[in-house]
């Protein structure tokens, strides 16, 4: 037995997500009885996105003026050390960030001695503390595995000597969720079963 089947199928998980595959298959012994495989560039889907909270510390910083010491801009980071040039542009805007990029050392620094005559500004460290935060994650979706049973070939031909039967295996990647059906058309038949499909196929 061998032809052009079409099949369309609709993955409902535990999320309640769609998972839509469209799959022309030529059904031969040759391709099909030795593996199972999946459809290999599937169509785009709705995406299945977790949001977690994580943990992390954050660290406020003030951007000060050297003249009079005082704070125009506050900057909060995620990472140990200096804010980054980038970190200050997006909390302190371009203006400041081009004022504070050309400012030179103060000298007199080192020996205690800030000279209110320094100019431009300059960075002050003012606590970390704990912190969270919410985070999307990307998660895999479902997926069918297609292969084939009951296919002897006929003299190692590409013939079936029997009718085969297309078995489709649906397969939840997440620990926590499971396939509740499938459902599709199959040579323009509608078709529901439960995680694992055993569709008989017919000669042509």
């Amino acid at each position: 037995m061998r032809g052009a089947t079409r099949y369309r199928l609709r993955v409902r998980s535990g999320t309640g997500v769609i998972f839509l595959i469209f799959i022309g298959l030529t059904l031969a012994f040759g391709l099909w009885t030795s593996r199972a495989s999946a459809a290999s560039t599937p169509p785009p889907g709705p995406d299945r996105v977790a949001v977690v909270v994580v943990d992390y510390t954050s660290y406020k910083w003030w951007l000060a003026r050297w003249q009079d010491d005082e704070v125009v801009c506050q900057i909060f980071t995620d990472h140990e050390g200096l804010p980054t040039g980038s970190d200050i542009y997006k909390a302190c805007g371009e203006d400041l960030y081009d004022k504070w990029s050309v400012t030179p050392p103060c000298e007199g620094l080192e020996q205690g001695d800030v000279s209110s005559s320094c100019p431009g500004y300059y960075l002050h460290f003012i606590a970390s503390t704990p912190a969270k935060r919410k985070i999307g994650v990307t998660l895999p979706p479902p997926v069918v595995w297609v292969s084939l049973e009951g296919c002897t070939s006929v003299s190692s031909t590409n013939y079936c000597e029997h009718q085969p039967t297309l078995v489709l295996t649906a397969e939840e990647p997440l620990p926590n969720e499971k396939i509740t059906g499938v459902e599709g058309t199959l040579d323009g038949e509608p078709f529901t079963c439960d995680a694992i499909c055993k569709l008989p196929l017919k000669a042509t």
